[in-house]
């Protein structure tokens, strides 16, 4: 699988406050495809990165269940739709991500901005994290401090070259 170094940046133009991510040196980016009969389970977890924005791009998840873990001062841009997601020992991180099917686990996190809309949300052992989210259930906190939430704030689209564009109204 290949990941998209990317850059985010304001976006002025729209009359709110907005962030617009494009795939670096402005190329056009090939959507990837899952071969659902050749799993890579590696290719589901982002593991101990630091101070990288990371992109996974619509079509390169496929449904499967997503793992981001011991991950620090990253910006995470899961764009496509998963099963489940779980969301481990995170620090000062900004996680993006597109629908989940089910549910969504974030543990031992601190200082750490998610934008997520999922079936079942559930924290626990969390610090000053701040969620954009929408939940079909009630969210689910435990032996957590100092979190915020917000609704989801979150549309993302192609372009007419095939560059991802991201806004994300008002989260940051």
């Amino acid at each position: 699988m290949q990941h998209l170094t990317a850059t985010l940046w304001p976006s002025h133009n729209t009359g709110v406050n907005t962030y617009c991510l494009v795939a670096a040196g402005g190329g056009s980016v090939t959507r990837g495809t899952v071969d659902k009969g050749n799993l890579n389970p590696s290719d589901f977890i982002f593991s101990r990165k630091q101070k990288e924005v990371i992109v996974r791009e619509p079509g390169s998840i496929g449904g499967q269940q997503f793992i981001v873990e011991e991950c620090s001062e990253c910006e995470v841009y899961l764009l496509d739709h998963t099963a489940a997601l779980t969301i481990d020992l995170c620090t000062d991180c900004r996680i993006i991500v597109g629908p989940c099917e089910s549910s969504v686990f974030i543990r031992d996190c601190k200082d750490c901005t998610v934008v997520v809309a999922c079936q079942q949300f559930r924290a626990r052992d969390c610090t000053d994290c701040t969620f954009f989210l929408f939940s079909a259930t009630q969210p689910v906190v435990e032996s957590s401090v100092g979190l915020r939430f917000a609704c989801y704030t979150l549309d993302y689209f192609r372009g007419s070259r095939g560059i991802p564009y991201l806004y994300i109204l008002s989260c940051f």
